[in-house]
Parts: C-alpha cells; sequence; structure tokens
C-alpha cells in the first residue's frame, strides 16, 4: 500500500510502501542525522549523590565514577571535605546583602555566613 508523506528535512512530498521510511532521500536523512548530532551540546546537570554541578553531552546521574559507586553503597566510607569559603569583610557584606535586597542579618543567615 503506498503512502504519500512529506519529507521532515526538505518538505517534499514523495510517496512510499515502506513503513519505517521518513525521509525523501538519502541525503535528507543524513541531514538529519547530522541535526540530532548537533544537539548533542553540553548541558548542565545536577549529581543525585554530592549535588554538584557538571556538564555532560550525556543526561547523566552522577558526576563521577567515585560518586556513582558511593551512592550503590559499594564504597562505605566517604571523605568529608569542606567547601573553602573566602572570608568577606563586614563592608563587603553589607554591599552584597544590600544588592540582594535583604537586610545584613537576613543575609547571613541565608548563606550561614560568620
Amino acid at each position: 500500500m503506498k503512502r504519500t508523506l512529506q519529507c521532515p528535512v526538505c518538505g517534499k512530498e514523495f510517496t512510499t510502501d515502506q513503513n519505517a521510511k521518513k525521509y525523501c532521500s538519502a541525503r535528507c536523512r543524513r541531514k538529519a542525522n547530522q541535526l540530532k548530532a548537533r544537539k548533542d551540546v553540553l548541558q548542565e546537570y545536577s549529581c543525585a549523590w554530592c549535588g554538584d554541578t557538571f556538564l555532560s553531552m550525556r543526561r547523566k546521574k552522577y558526576c563521577s565514577k567515585e560518586c556513582r559507586l558511593y551512592a550503590n553503597g559499594r564504597i562505605t566510607r566517604r571523605k568529608k571535605v569542606q567547601p573553602i569559603i573566602p572570608a568577606l569583610s563586614l563592608s563587603q557584606v553589607a554591599l552584597l546583602s544590600r544588592e540582594a535586597g535583604l537586610s545584613y542579618g537576613k543575609y547571613v543567615q541565608k548563606f550561614q555566613l560568620s
């Protein structure tokens, strides 16, 4: 049974008797595959274990092999790494709180500065 379809790449109408055929020619098929490949750009994801953000071309759940092993219970001990928070002066914190539209106390409480 012949069907009339419209090519999603060039818009040309064509007839086919194959159910799997989507494109009018091999050239349009290759062009569509190239466009799909370009969609694979770096995207930002959040690690399900440590919460860090990381860039990847594919959807991943964990930022590293180490996080994946911790999450799956294969490694039981984890080193605690304290983030390095730069010391800010009082005037710098006051300026940041004004820019954020918060009072000094609320800004310090929200970002847990000490």
